[in-house]
């Protein structure tokens, strides 16, 4: 290639264009022309497809990082509360803890229930 700019196809389809071989020659040169623009086309698709490849594998991985953190924090926060009777028997079953607290005393507290248990303050604590 005598231009780092020009493509080699197309500098060989001036060259032939130049030298003047004949209808073969021109033929030739545009055929080289219409090759390097199919392939200057293909490349670029192929690069927007792996743009958007790319793109959803990342929302795809973001998505799964998100569902992986809920997991982490799944049942780490209570999901309702339960009002017990003064013999201590479970009397009544609340989503909110302040509506809970209206149907105890002032000293009193709901007991928050969990889907699973929470965790303890020496889970998730290595040792070592």
């Amino acid at each position: 290639m005598t231009d780092n700019t020009k493509p080699e196809a197309l500098d060989l389809a001036d060259w032939l264009e130049a030298v003047g071989g004949g209808p073969s020659a021109k033929r030739c040169a545009a055929l080289l022309r219409e090759q390097h623009a199919r392939i200057t086309e293909l490349e670029s698709q192929l690069a927007q497809r792996f743009d958007a490849a790319d793109m959803a594998t990342a929302a795809a991985q973001g998505f799964r990082d998100g569902v992986a953190s809920v997991a982490a924090n799944a049942g780490s926060e209570p999901i309702a509360w339960l009002v017990c009777t003064e013999e201590g028997d479970p009397s009544m079953v609340f989503l909110d803890q302040r509506e809970a607290q209206m149907f105890l005393e002032d000293d009193e507290r709901p007991t928050p229930l969990y889907t699973h248990p929470p965790p303890t303050s020496a889970e998730g604590v290595e040792h070592g």
